[in-house]
């Protein structure tokens, strides 16, 4: 009996123009991966389709060439079976047949950054950079996760990704992180003792007013198990001392709502009118932009196996003969990628009195973002894990300490601390630099100075740096930002501290 090799070999559909560059066979040896960014790899030219024969051998006779053609049939290597073919060795079943068994060697194509994606990258860094506001707000932190991003987008797969039309690219929608972010700063509000942090006034007033947001659900049902609304009724007695009290009442007046209508019988319309609370109208003060990896990061196929599917569909028990359900490849950004995070306060005529009562908004987004990548996560599937991140330095009050994380991000990469890679990041902390000619800012909130360079960012709160006329100039908001040379220090990342301060 004579022994069968079947194979499927992914394939793409592309015009005639581009197939004699491209090819349109699965290669693992494919030259332009790093030519074409990710986006485009996994969109426009995926493997969504696929070529699918046979090859028959006598197994006495070919028993080694059989062995050969079952590896290249596991390696997906067209070009073994392309010479089969032309020699008659082997027919094709079906030349477009839909793709089955191979989506993970499919998506491995896209599973490559390369070097044309790492360009855009630093190009779009700097251009954000370039158009960042003098006060924005901007952070970075590293995945200690998977990240999936985008996966209820279409895709021949199931399961998409989300890459920054038409650059290719991964990324963080703007909104997206705007939402996560709200809720960590909805979760501190309402559950943390310090009065002088979040409040959900804060929360309205920056992120804007969610009229179906939890805070509001009135069924008894959904009470017993709404900790949102629970502690919403508890922070509200105590909610209008003096100072929330007037931020309320320049956020109604910003509003424009009836003016005699007063902070306790708004807040008491809110919750308990639906029409009161469809009547306000505010997307927020603040502006949050989409965020990149920084140039080096990696993409992955991941996978998932579902467990006891007959038991999930309603139909028997789980046990232990279950069988496993049919395996599901998706990709993710791979742990260790940087992402760089901005948001800025809008300027509206009109407002000033509002922002007037909104003192360290930073200082706020900070705690904000500190609580969403240590719980919440960013993504998709961050009940299981994904989307975690570790801000490059963490509050004080959490107990952990920059060796902790260093041996964290280690255990996370499969190496060890005292790794060469660990050894270099320890060694670049600490490190002096010297900028020249760069422009000097001025963050009232925050009572810093801070400069840029290159895509580092420097600060420091120690007014002494300055003289008293440089002090002047960079708080003087009318006139162009005074230039200075820099001599900083490297604490983590892209942060440096600001030694030293010499007006050019």
């Amino acid at each position: 009996m004579d022994s069968v090799v079947t194979f499927e070999f992914p394939r793409r559909v592309v015009p005639g123009y581009l197939h004699t560059v491209l090819g349109d066979h699965y290669d693992p040896r494919d030259k332009w991966r790093a030519e074409i960014p990710p986006g485009h790899r996994f969109l426009i030219y995926f493997h969504a389709l696929a070529s699918t024969g046979q090859a028959t051998y006598e197994p006495k006779k070919e028993k080694e060439a059989f062995q050969k053609a079952k590896k290249a049939s596991e390696d997906s290597d067209w070009r073994f079976f392309e010479q089969l073919l032309k020699r008659g060795k082997a027919r094709l079943n079906r030349p477009w047949a839909p793709l089955k068994s191979k989506k993970s060697q499919a998506l491995s194509t896209a599973a490559e950054m390369g070097h044309a994606a790492d360009k855009v990258l630093d190009a779009l860094d700097k251009r954000q950079e370039c158009l960042s506001e003098p006060h924005a707000w901007v952070r970075t932190a590293k995945l200690t996760a998977p990240l999936l991003t985008g996966s209820g987008n279409p895709h021949p797969v199931e399961n998409g990704f989300a890459f920054l039309t038409p650059y290719g690219i991964p990324y963080l929608a703007g909104s997206g992180i705007k939402g996560v972010l709200r809720r960590a700063a909805e979760e501190l509000a309402l559950w943390q003792e310090d009065s002088a942090s979040w409040n959900f006034f804060l929360v309205w007033v920056l992120f804007g007013f969610d009229p179906t947001s939890a805070l509001f659900q009135q069924d008894p049902a959904i009470q017993v198990e709404n900790p949102f609304a629970q502690a919403y009724e508890k922070k509200f007695a105590a909610a209008l001392d003096p100072k929330q009290k007037a931020l309320l009442d320049a956020w109604i007046s910003a509003l424009d709502l009836d003016s005699s209508i007063g902070a306790p019988e708004f807040l008491r319309s809110l919750q308990e009118s639906k029409k009161a609370r469809e009547r306000v109208h505010w997307q927020g003060l603040l502006c949050f932009h989409d965020a990149f990896p920084q140039p080096g990061a990696e993409l992955g196929v991941d996978i998932l196996n579902p467990h006891h599917w007959s038991y999930y569909q309603g139909e028997e028990s789980p046990h232990d003969a279950d069988k496993l359900s049919q395996l599901s490849f998706f990709l993710v950004l791979k742990p260790g990628a940087r992402f760089t995070f901005r948001a800025s306060l809008l300027r509206r005529r009109g407002l000033e009195k509002l922002q007037d009562h909104i003192e360290d908004w930073q200082a706020l987004l900070d705690k904000a973002f500190e609580r969403a990548c240590h719980w919440l996560g960013f993504g998709a599937k961050t009940a299981v894990g994904y989307g975690a991140m570790v801000p490059p330095t963490r509050s004080a009050d959490a107990g952990i300490t920059a060796e902790d994380e260093e041996k964290e991000e280690g255990t996370i990469q499969g190496t060890s601390t005292e790794s060469s890679l660990g050894q270099a990041a320890e060694s670049s902390v600490g490190r002096m630099e010297k900028w020249q000619d760069v422009n000097l800012y001025w963050d009232p909130g925050r009572e810093e100075v801070s400069c840029t360079f290159e895509g580092k960012r420097a600060s420091s709160k120690d007014k002494s740096l300055l003289s008293e006329a440089l002090l002047g100039k960079v708080k003087n908001k009318k006139k162009r930002p005074p230039k200075a040379h820099v001599e900083v220090e490297h604490i983590g990342g892209k942060e440096y501290r600001i030694l030293k301060i010499t007006e050019s």
